[in-house]
């Protein structure tokens, strides 16, 4: 299969605008228009897939001594089995075709990733879980960034998914590439500040591994695992800032004192709460590009995607 430019989204159909809701309908979301430029969806509906048609009976979650069942309360019947025989077969797939995230319909009993209705038997609501589908996905491929589309509203959970996403987008071209054991050290120097931005605990594990390469295929398993661990930890504050003071002195012989001094007080404001991350992030760039070192141009923190997209804005 041809090697994706963009990174490669599943995403529930109805959100695209697809009628393939249980009455025929569709949920279309504005953020994923928004997105459509920079990534590449690819639709997915279980129930539709799994063969259950449209219009079709809703179906819900059903607390029993079983767990939850996917049941359909008009026939009652157990439709579990079913969606999770076509889940195994859609997952691989959806790996096969180099996917590096998914966004889910929110409250779906089927795609929801982590809050569908519960009910008992005789109907009433007692509690939430992810739907039959999402919940098989993520036990089945628990290191891919997975959200609903109503938690993507939020400017930090939106942020901290596109940046699993590209992430992952850059990892996974890198792999695919035939490197060699030396690549890796490019690969993870590269990426060095944003994994401090993440997880500083695994950067560190990411740098004794590379440290002691030896074989590539097991250095590459291993090293994708741990990465992908550490995109998952959300990047903090504090964390931004510890990763910008680290930035400022590798510029510090190249600024005069007036330009060290702007850049200090652009980092300060952004602990404060004062200018979001796209400002000190944009001054270290700026500096960058005139005189910095090679090393701190070429990290990925400075543009891990699209400023077209506007994520920094708001965190």
């Amino acid at each position: 299969m041809m090697e994706p430019e963009r990174p490669r989204i599943a995403v529930s159909a109805c959100l695209l605008g697809q009628p393939v809701r249980f009455d025929g309908g569709h949920r279309k979301n504005r953020l994923l228009y928004e997105l459509q430029n920079w990534v590449e969806f690819v639709p997915l509906c279980p129930e539709v897939e799994a063969g259950l048609g449209v219009p079709r009976s809703p179906v819900r979650l059903v607390r029993t001594p079983l767990g939850n069942r996917l049941v359909s309360p008009r026939s009652g019947e157990d439709l579990t089995e079913r969606i999770r025989a076509h889940a195994q077969t859609r997952v691989d797939a959806l790996r096969a075709m180099g996917v590096v995230g998914a966004i889910l319909q929110g409250d779906s009993p089927t795609c929801a990733p982590f809050r569908a209705r519960v009910y008992d038997p005789s109907g009433r609501v007692t509690s939430h879980a992810p739907g039959a589908f999402a919940a098989f996905l993520r036990a089945a491929w628990p290191h891919l960034p997975v959200e609903s589309e109503g938690r993507l509203r939020d400017p930090v959970l939106r942020e901290h998914f596109l940046a699993q996403v590209f992430a992952l987008h850059r990892w996974q071209r890198f792999v695919r590439s035939g490197p060699r054991p030396s690549d890796l050290v490019w690969f993870h120097t590269r990426e060095k500040l944003m994994l401090l931005a993440h997880s500083p605990a695994r950067a560190a594990q990411l740098g004794r591994l590379v440290a002691g390469l030896d074989r590539a295929e097991d250095a590459l398993e291993a090293y994708g695992t741990v990465f992908a661990e550490a995109l998952a930890t959300r990047a903090t504050r504090a964390r931004h800032v510890n990763v910008l003071l680290h930035a400022a002195g590798m510029l510090r012989d190249v600024l005069t004192p007036t330009e060290r001094h702007e850049l200090h007080e652009s980092i300060d404001a952004y602990r404060s709460g004062w200018v979001p991350l796209v400002v000190p992030v944009r001054l270290v760039r700026a500096w960058v590009r005139r005189a910095g070192p090679s090393w701190l141009r070429d990290q990925t923190y400075l543009a891990p995607y699209p400023d077209a997209l506007g994520l920094r804005n708001a965190v």
